[in-house]
């Protein structure tokens, strides 16, 4: 994710200038910003929790299904990538992750 990207590489600049208004303005919108998207990736994380359909055949990794299933655990990886970059608690994530 891009902000979230921006946000790792701006947050000491930001944090060493906050005593300037426009600094401090920034770090609070970008905080803002980044509270909504990490709520925003729990609700994915949760929600969207990868479970095994039951099929009366096993999948081929060249079926739609199974297709659909890898992309979908790939995109649930990368919110437990963001968040535990944003120092979210490994623990939760890892509750919620592996839910099944």
């Amino acid at each position: 994710m891009t902000a979230y990207k921006y946000y790792m590489k701006t947050t000491d600049i930001l944090k060493h200038y906050n005593h300037l208004p426009s600094f401090a303005n920034i770090q609070a919108e970008s905080d803002q910003i980044i509270r909504e998207m990490v709520i925003r990736l729990k609700k994915k994380l949760v929600n969207e929790a990868v479970r095994p359909k039951k099929t009366k055949f096993p999948l081929c990794e060249f079926t739609d299904e199974a297709i659909i299933a890898q992309t979908r655990s790939n995109e649930l990886s990368e919110c437990v990538r963001i968040l535990l970059g944003l120092k979210e608690s490994p623990e939760k994530l890892w509750k919620d992750y592996l839910q099944l």
